[in-house]
């Protein structure tokens, strides 16, 4: 806990009439929910901004369940039937972790629609690189097979000459995509 959390903490126990209601596992709920908000909201920070490379996308993915699964661990766990009245510091501190908690909502939606993002920019780019091989492999089967009547009369020769320019203007075209 912050400094500022432990002034609050000792402002509790000054109060002990009202906080010795408080059942130990009601603020060992809320440890961990301050816990993991801390945990996740590291992961989040800690992914990179663009998200294009598919171990970054598999990386958020990941983390995205295992949030979903830790989010709903927490939200499954047995709430007590009424809360005890609590102290000023105690009441905000659960504010504060439901804000956090909300705010990882949030975080967890942007963070989905930057994954889809960068998957649909990922197939794009892989197709357009499977494009660019299959031209690749047409142009180099094409050259082989020139190769191999290299020479001879004047007809082949100048067909060849017509089609090494063909490919010579398909690469100047094709020299953004690489």
């Amino acid at each position: 806990p912050t400094s500022q959390q432990q002034q609050k903490l000792q402002q509790q126990n000054k109060q002990p009439q009202q906080h010795q209601q408080i059942r130990p596992e009601l603020l060992a709920r809320l440890e961990r929910m301050e816990s993991r908000a801390t945990h996740w909201e590291t992961a989040l920070a800690a992914l990179p901004a663009e998200l294009i490379a598919e171990e970054d996308l598999r990386q958020a993915a990941s983390l995205l369940k295992a949030l979903d699964a830790d989010a709903e661990q927490l939200a499954s766990e047995p709430a007590p039937p009424s809360l005890p009245p609590v102290g000023d510091a105690l009441a905000e501190r659960l504010a504060a972790a439901g804000h956090r908690w909300e705010r990882l909502g949030e975080e967890s939606l942007n963070l989905r629609q930057r994954v889809e993002r960068g998957r649909e920019a990922l197939a794009e780019l892989v197709g357009r690189l499977r494009s660019l091989a299959d031209w690749l492999s047409g142009a180099d089967a094409r050259m082989r097979q020139w190769q191999l009547l290299v020479g001879g009369d004047a007809e082949t020769a100048a067909e060849q000459a017509a089609e090494h320019a063909r490919l010579a203007e398909e690469m100047r075209r094709r020299r953004p995509e690489v």
